[in-house]
């Protein structure tokens, strides 16, 4: 499907998001990128001694995910005082994936449930709560999470501000931003969803404002190169923002 996208976009479809940029945003190192943006304390390796030593660091314990995985699959959750050993956890989440694995300091507020944060076109445009199930540490839905109505707060805002250089730059239209406790902890662009969600449980309507913001995308997309104001190779990170 991402090779027909790419040939699609050669052509001179236009493709949202940017399928030459996700092989890289969809991966979970991709975090480790987003220079200001509030994040939880996150390492990446293949190294079993790498993540016991970033272990003894985080007292709450320690989220590990498989780099290139989705839907909570091979995500583990150890602490300084878990029974069963790191390598034994390692071993389970590297059957997921490419290999590395993306360690995350647990975060307390995870009780107080996990945000998605929908971003389209440059800005949110809503959001909900993910409350996970008794006895689960992961708020995936696949993993008896129930969605819940929040309202964006000032603090997503900050982050809307401090992300929107980044997902501009890799071409990104749709996004879901997971965060918890008012830091970014993953960026998911192949599967965002949730916009049904939001319209349920928050009663708004998201989908004039979404069918505005592709209609400007694909305007964009197909003025001349010379009313846009840059160059081809300068479009990816000059996409039209509905914040402008």
């Amino acid at each position: 499907m991402l090779a027909f996208a790419q040939l699609a976009a050669q052509a001179g479809v236009c493709v949202l998001n940017d399928p030459f940029h996700l092989p890289a945003v969809s991966h979970k190192s991709f975090l480790l990128t987003l220079h200001g943006v509030p994040k939880p304390e996150t390492l990446l390796t293949r190294s079993t001694s790498a993540i016991e030593h970033f272990l003894a660091s985080c007292d709450h314990g320690v989220v590990i995910k498989p780099a290139r995985a989705s839907g909570g699959r091979g995500v583990a959750l150890v602490t300084q005082n878990s029974r069963v050993s790191v390598e034994s956890t390692l071993s389970q989440v590297r059957q997921h994936g490419d290999g590395y694995m993306v360690a995350q300091a647990y975060l307390p507020e995870a009780r107080e449930g996990e945000k998605r944060l929908l971003w389209v076109g440059g800005r949110l445009l809503g959001a909900y709560r993910r409350m996970r199930a008794p006895g689960e540490f992961r708020h995936n839905l696949k993993h008896g999470a129930k969605p819940e109505a929040c309202e964006l707060t000032e603090s997503d805002f900050t982050i809307e501000q401090a992300i929107r250089p980044h997902l501009r730059r890799t071409g990104v239209w749709f996004a879901g931003l997971d965060v918890i406790g008012g830091k970014v902890i993953e960026v998911n662009v192949l599967n965002p969803g949730g916009s049904h969600f939001v319209e349920a449980t928050g009663g708004l309507s998201l989908g004039p404002d979404i069918v505005r913001s592709l209609e400007k995308e694909i305007a964009f997309h197909l003025a001349p190169t010379e009313d846009k104001g840059c160059s081809n190779g300068e479009l990816a990170g000059s996409m039209p923002s509905d914040s402008e």
